[in-house]
């Protein structure tokens, strides 16, 4: 099997009323450690196993716009999953999901 690299491996965050309906979805790729980079006097390092790359920042605001813009696109209440990208982000729109309902995080 061939090595894993940067961006091999991505980690989302899902935010709605469901999992399954209804929701917002944020998506990162990930960077790895570097090889020999733990050599016991980083211990304390929290940048030793997790890369300040992979620190999600989720602007709400961006998941908005994204929605707005799927409104404009296809309509408010898909049943299918909307994708854009912010960068190197993906995010991903199901349904009719509003922040202030949210009832259910998953994180994967």
């Amino acid at each position: 099997s061939l090595p894993l690299k940067d961006d091999d491996l991505t980690v989302f965050v899902r935010l709605g009323t469901d999992n399954i309906d209804n929701y917002y979805e944020y998506e990162m790729p990930l960077k790895l450690t570097a090889p020999g980079y733990y050599n016991g006097e980083n211990i304390n390092d929290q940048y030793a196993v997790w890369p300040e790359a992979n620190k999600m920042v989720l602007e709400f605001k961006k998941l908005q716009d994204a929605k707005q813009q799927r409104n404009l696109a296809i309509g408010s209440n898909s049943t299918q999953e909307y994708i854009t990208y912010d960068e190197s982000r993906k995010i991903t729109i199901k349904g009719n999901p509003n922040l202030s309902d949210v009832k259910t995080v998953m994180i994967g």
